[in-house]
């Protein structure tokens, strides 16, 4: 029975990954795909072993993808670790926060009302659910929330303070807001605040404020310019949002001017960077002003490890930065002066005060530049880039080293950089026979047969091409590189056993590199037996669950296991993460060759259409259209696309195709995004809604009510169908009947922005009505705004 258990549960667990992350395909279609799974699973039980890693695991790895605002990712471990542990209390809070941040406020609703019946006396999931009513527009019901916060957190949350205030200005009560910022700004902050809020509002009543952004230098709700440094808002979901005394205390201090005060009782605190981020950021910045500047950039470097985008340790480190440049000052004007014997003494004290810090290295590097002691110099530059890889001023050193000891191969550098193939390669070869054949392999000749390499390789002279890198390899410092070069070259000669081993060690350095993941993962898929490959992938989807070649690779495994329909599963993902990638010449092969169903080619169709890849959408649709005439999904797919486009009309001819052959086709799921949402959402939208806005934005109003009210006829709770219904009525100048219509989409979905910029233009013309008692405002001054469904929208990747 346990080893039954093990194999339902491994069955699940492989049916989760995809079901979090692949669009949703129907309930028939899941069923057969779980299932089809779990026999598959069960059948190769004793070849192709899934490795499980424990939920706990799972839970610190989502925190730590929480912290580098990876939310999707998160969410995916977060669910997983609730799936085994219901009653884990850190993911079901945690959970909601994740849907916050990443923008989509309706599930981050649900998710923090369950949050908070899992916990009645947390405060956090209660500000999380005001802040998200706040970001719905329904400020109301975030007061009431905020009041119910209160009631469990005490009257001197900073957090509750600044989202009344907010709330209330958002309700034109700006007396109570004066009020509530009065408790936690002082009076010049509190002006600022309503400045910045008048700003946002000079060209839109009615804006989508900006809760959260990670871009440097944009300000948003959570990080105002008067937050500086402590941008407490930031940190919410990453630490318990109830007020401490001690803390208050001691960021109190440090506002009024008491640094040393501050720092004292910053110091007295039990820090702990994963419970207080707030206080270590505050410990840091009194550091700073206590002038104990490597303490201060220390703590602000521990902060950015765990924390990234925290803006208060960004700036910190700015401040850093200023104040070393300050401290150089001296040792950069004796250098100016030509004073290299002062210079140097000065830069190298610079480097016993601040060890980490490339600049005095670089500086150091050109006092030895002078005095042509070129290793000494090499040396030192290539420290400053160990410190800072990116270094402009150490790389732009060890050029000029070069040109100087090593004339030849720079030159020849300077040709592969033009991609002057030709040249290059003579320049390599002539200093490669200078050297001689029993010369010893120093770097200068290690650099050679690398560029040489390179130059081979563009040359598509790929045997050779490795030859050359694997020489260079012997040469510790171009190892990596040349391992590269020489699995991308057994890549393109489809040796790819080979290429896998040497991928592999470029890899393991740098996972991020794209071009070289994927070829890894062709590799393996290629060369290794089905049973290792696929233990390759399951570890990999740990760490990279959103990376298309991982899910290509599986496809192909079950292609080659005879499961077609699993396959078809794990292209399609694949195609919806990287399109470009997931159409290999293999896979174009495949599509020409293999007899799928004209549903699969339908499945990609949707997949690409979902992308705003048009082009391929309608290639796949029309592949299906031919194999089946007579149904009508195909037909559904192109009008979707040439709506997409623009070209309503021949949108038009097809949808009206679609409900002559089925009057009750397949609902679409779209994204909607940009203008159009408050955040991120998906939309349900049918062959009807799409036909009525074609109508609509063809000036056939009455034909597009007729369409919009047939499908409310179907499903009372049809949210496009009201928001298209809204806009009709409002270009017949149906005012009342638009405001009940517009009133009801919202309800229905509360993200979608132009229905509430619809019922605030509604209520402005009702308004003028009244006041002028009169005709209401000429129809040409009604301008219909872009439609959610008009322009193309493309699922994030």
């Amino acid at each position: 029975m346990r080893i039954f258990y093990q194999k339902i549960k491994r069955g699940a667990l492989a049916f989760l990954c995809l079901s979090l992350v692949v669009p949703s395909w129907g309930c028939s279609t899941l069923e057969k795909t779980y299932q089809s799974t779990r026999e598959l699973l069960s059948a190769t039980e004793k070849s192709v072993k899934v490795r499980l890693t424990p939920s706990l695991e799972d839970l610190e790895f989502a925190r730590n993808q929480f912290k580098l605002n990876k939310y999707e990712v998160a969410e995916y471990y977060l669910k997983k670790t609730i799936m085994e542990y219901p009653a884990n209390a850190t993911a079901v809070e945690l959970l909601p926060w994740t849907y916050f941040y990443g923008k989509r406020y309706d599930k981050a609703l649900v998710a923090f009302q369950r949050a908070h019946s899992f916990s009645r006396k947390s405060v956090d999931p209660l500000v999380g659910m005001a802040w998200t009513y706040f970001a719905l527009k329904q400020y109301e019901l975030a007061v009431e929330t905020f009041d119910r916060a209160e009631a469990l957190a005490g009257p001197n949350s900073w957090h509750i303070r600044k989202g009344k205030g907010f709330c209330h200005l958002a309700l034109g009560l700006i007396t109570k807001a004066r009020s509530e910022f009065q408790k936690i700004y002082n009076p010049r902050q509190t002006d600022e605040v309503f400045e910045i809020w008048q700003r946002w509002h000079i060209d839109d009543l009615d804006p989508r404020v900006n809760l959260v952004s990670f871009r440097p230098n944009e300000v948003s709700l959570f990080a105002l310019p008067v937050e500086h440094p402590r941008y407490p808002g930031t940190l919410m979901g990453l630490a318990p949002l109830e007020p401490k005394e001690d803390l208050e205390k001691a960021w109190e201090y440090y506002r009024t001017g008491s640094f040393t005060k501050a720092l004292k009782l910053f110091e007295s605190m039990d820090l702990n960077l994963e419970h207080s981020p707030d206080a270590t950021n505050g410990l840091a910045w009194s550091y700073l002003q206590n002038r104990q500047v490597r303490k201060a950039e220390e703590l602000f470097e521990k902060i950015l490890r765990s924390y990234p985008t925290f803006p208060g340790a960004r700036t910190g480190m700015r401040e850093v930065m200023d104040f070393k440049k300050k401290q150089a000052e001296y040792a950069n004007y004796y250098y100016e002066m030509g004073k290299d014997a002062i210079a140097q003494d000065e830069f190298q004290k610079l480097t016993r005060e601040f060890p980490r810090w490339p600049h005095p290295q670089v500086q150091l590097a050109r006092l030895d530049l002078k005095r042509d002691a070129f290793d000494a110099a090499r040396s030192k530059f290539q420290k400053a880039l160990d410190l800072e890889p990116d270094n402009e001023a150490a790389v732009n050193g060890l050029e000029q080293i070069r040109k100087v000891r090593e004339a030849a191969l720079y030159e020849a550098d300077l040709h592969l950089k033009k991609a002057d193939y030709k040249t290059a390669t003579q320049v390599y070869l002539d200093y490669i026979e200078e050297r001689g054949a029993g010369a010893s392999l120093d770097r200068p000749l290690a650099s050679a047969y690398k560029g040489l390499g390179w130059t081979l390789y563009h040359k598509h002279q790929y045997g050779l091409a490795a030859a050359k890198f694997l020489r260079a390899m012997e040469f510790d410092e171009y190892r990596l590189e040349s391992a590269r070069g020489v699995g991308l070259s057994y890549f393109n000669l489809e040796d790819y056993k080979t290429a896998a081993q040497y991928l592999k060690i470029f890899y393991a350095a740098h996972p991020e590199n794209q071009e070289v993941a994927y070829k890894l993962d062709r590799s393996i898929q290629k060369s290794w037996p089905a049973r290792e490959a696929m233990e390759y992938f399951e570890r990999n989807l740990k760490d990279y669950p959103l990376r298309a070649s991982i899910y290509m690779g599986m496809g192909w495994i079950h292609y080659g296991l005879k499961n077609p329909d699993l396959a078809v599963e794990y292209f399609v993902k694949s195609i919806s993460l990287d399109p470009e990638f997931a159409m290999t010449l293999d896979f174009q092969d495949l599509l020409r060759q293999e007899r799928f169903g004209w549903q699969v080619y339908n499945r990609f169709g949707w997949a690409y259409y979902h992308l705003g890849r048009h082009d391929r959408s309608i290639e796949m649709f029309n592949i299906a259209l031919e194999r089946q005439p007579n149904k009508s999904n195909a037909r559904l797919g192109l009008a979707y696309n040439y709506y997409r486009l623009g070209d309503y009309k021949e949108a038009t001819r097809y949808l009206q195709q679609v409900l002559a052959l089925n009057p009750e086709p397949v609902p679409i799921v779209e994204k909607i995004a940009g203008t159009s949402a408050i955040a991120p959402f998906e939309m349900e939208t049918t062959a009807r809604t799409k036909l009525g806005r074609a109508y609509l934005l063809q000036g056939n109003y009455p034909e597009a009510i007729a369409l919009f009210t047939q499908e409310l006829e179907r499903t009372l709770d049809q949210a496009d169908a009201q928001d298209g219904l809204a806009w009709a009525y409002l270009k017949l100048n149906r005012l009342t009947e638009a405001r009940t219509a517009f009133m009801k989409s919202i309800r229905l979905e509360p993200l979608n922005n132009l229905s509430h910029k619809g019922l605030a233009l509604v209520k402005q013309l009702i308004a003028a009505q009244k006041i002028r008692k009169r005709g209401a405002l000429p129809l040409a001054q009604t301008a219909l705004p872009d439609l959610p469904s008009s322009r193309p929208t493309a699922t994030p990747r």
